[in-house]
């Protein structure tokens, strides 16, 4: 009895983990995210200049893909693509 009574409680609580959506940045969140980078970062007056101009603001981070493992630096050489322009970049990749 206990034992589906944990198994019921995993099933919801990973439910409502899944149905939960991921917070996005609001544009007062990316306000004041631009505003946190003009004070702490260094000094670009072309980067003010473009942002007074455009008014942009920095993109919704939260929304990226997120990919949190390094690529494979040796990936174009393990493609078992026979291709003579596949196999000359990895060469001239390897050899510079």
């Amino acid at each position: 009895m206990t034992t589906r009574l944990f198994r019921l409680l995993g099933i919801v609580l990973v439910l409502a983990a899944l149905s939960h959506p991921l917070g996005a940045m609001t544009q007062r969140d990316r306000s004041s995210y631009l505003d946190w980078m003009v004070k702490s970062l260094p000094s670009a007056p072309q980067f003010e200049q473009w942002q007074q101009r455009t008014g942009e603001l920095p993109p919704d981070f939260d929304a990226f893909p997120r990919n949190n493992f390094l690529p494979d630096p040796l990936r174009c050489c393990r493609v078992s693509d026979s291709s003579s322009a596949t196999r000359a970049g990895c060469r001239m990749t390897s050899t510079s």
